[in-house]
Protein backbone atom coordinates (compact mmCIF):
# COMPACT_ATOMS: atom_id res chain seq x y z
CA UNK A 1 0.00 0.00 0.00
CA UNK A 2 1.14 3.35 -1.02
CA UNK A 3 2.02 5.94 1.63
CA UNK A 4 -0.89 8.94 1.48
CA UNK A 5 -0.10 11.77 3.27
CA UNK A 6 -2.52 14.56 4.33
CA UNK A 7 -2.75 18.12 3.99
CA UNK A 8 0.68 19.63 4.37
CA UNK A 9 -0.98 22.64 6.53
CA UNK A 10 1.48 25.50 4.37
CA UNK A 11 -0.35 28.23 2.85
CA UNK A 12 -0.91 28.63 -1.05
CA UNK A 13 1.35 31.53 -2.95
CA UNK A 14 0.32 35.00 -2.89
CA UNK A 15 -2.59 34.92 -5.69
CA UNK A 16 -1.85 36.83 -9.00
CA UNK A 17 -0.90 34.41 -11.41
CA UNK A 18 -4.66 33.32 -11.76
CA UNK A 19 -6.10 33.93 -15.27
CA UNK A 20 -9.58 31.92 -14.16
CA UNK A 21 -11.51 35.25 -12.72
CA UNK A 22 -14.70 33.23 -11.54
CA UNK A 23 -15.88 29.73 -9.94
CA UNK A 24 -18.05 28.03 -12.23
CA UNK A 25 -20.27 25.94 -8.98
CA UNK A 26 -20.02 22.37 -8.99
CA UNK A 27 -23.90 20.82 -8.43
CA UNK A 28 -24.24 19.02 -5.43
CA UNK A 29 -23.62 15.43 -7.33
CA UNK A 30 -20.38 16.25 -8.47
CA UNK A 31 -19.63 16.91 -4.99
CA UNK A 32 -21.08 14.02 -3.66
CA UNK A 33 -19.18 12.05 -5.88
CA UNK A 34 -15.77 13.86 -4.68
CA UNK A 35 -16.83 13.13 -1.15
CA UNK A 36 -17.30 9.72 -1.98
CA UNK A 37 -13.63 9.32 -3.61
CA UNK A 38 -12.61 10.96 -0.38
CA UNK A 39 -13.71 8.43 2.02
CA UNK A 40 -12.47 5.56 -0.48
CA UNK A 41 -8.98 6.91 0.00
CA UNK A 42 -9.25 7.44 3.35
CA UNK A 43 -8.59 11.43 2.93
CA UNK A 44 -5.52 11.34 1.96
CA UNK A 45 -3.82 11.32 -1.36
CA UNK A 46 -0.25 9.35 -2.96
CA UNK A 47 2.35 11.27 -4.37
CA UNK A 48 0.87 9.32 -7.87
CA UNK A 49 -2.48 11.07 -7.91
CA UNK A 50 -0.82 14.47 -7.00
CA UNK A 51 1.14 14.14 -9.86
CA UNK A 52 -1.58 12.73 -12.13
CA UNK A 53 -4.16 16.65 -10.70
CA UNK A 54 -1.16 18.53 -11.62
CA UNK A 55 -1.19 17.06 -15.12
CA UNK A 56 -4.86 16.46 -15.65
CA UNK A 57 -5.26 20.66 -13.95
CA UNK A 58 -2.35 21.93 -16.40
CA UNK A 59 -4.56 20.61 -19.53
CA UNK A 60 -7.74 21.44 -18.43
CA UNK A 61 -6.51 25.67 -18.14
CA UNK A 62 -5.03 24.77 -21.78
CA UNK A 63 -7.79 23.84 -23.07
CA UNK A 64 -10.49 25.86 -20.82
CA UNK A 65 -12.10 23.46 -18.90
CA UNK A 66 -12.85 25.56 -15.61
CA UNK A 67 -15.32 22.56 -14.46
CA UNK A 68 -12.27 20.07 -14.07
CA UNK A 69 -10.03 22.23 -12.66
CA UNK A 70 -12.38 23.68 -10.05
CA UNK A 71 -13.32 19.53 -9.22
CA UNK A 72 -9.99 19.05 -8.62
CA UNK A 73 -9.09 22.13 -6.48
CA UNK A 74 -12.25 21.54 -4.56
CA UNK A 75 -10.67 17.45 -3.88
CA UNK A 76 -7.51 19.16 -2.62
CA UNK A 77 -8.93 21.74 -0.80
CA UNK A 78 -11.17 19.62 1.48
CA UNK A 79 -8.22 17.33 2.09
CA UNK A 80 -5.99 20.12 3.64
CA UNK A 81 -3.83 20.06 0.64
CA UNK A 82 -4.24 24.46 0.71
CA UNK A 83 -1.00 24.59 -0.38
CA UNK A 84 -0.68 22.48 -3.51
CA UNK A 85 -4.19 23.62 -4.55
CA UNK A 86 -2.87 27.13 -4.34
CA UNK A 87 0.11 25.91 -7.10
CA UNK A 88 -2.66 25.05 -9.21
CA UNK A 89 -5.24 27.26 -8.80
CA UNK A 90 -1.93 30.31 -9.77
CA UNK A 91 -0.44 27.87 -12.65
CA UNK A 92 2.47 27.24 -10.86
CA UNK A 93 2.54 23.98 -12.52
CA UNK A 94 6.52 24.08 -12.35
CA UNK A 95 6.65 23.77 -8.75
CA UNK A 96 5.61 20.16 -9.03
CA UNK A 97 9.05 19.02 -8.11
CA UNK A 98 9.34 21.12 -5.14
CA UNK A 99 5.65 19.19 -3.73
CA UNK A 100 7.56 15.64 -4.71
CA UNK A 101 10.66 17.18 -2.60
CA UNK A 102 8.72 18.04 0.31
CA UNK A 103 6.47 14.58 0.25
Amino acid sequence: MENRLQGSGRFPPEPGGNDVKEKEMLTAQEKARILAKIRKDSYGITLEQMKQYFIKHQHAREIGDKKMMEKIEYHLTYINFHYECGLLATGQYDKLPEVIKNW
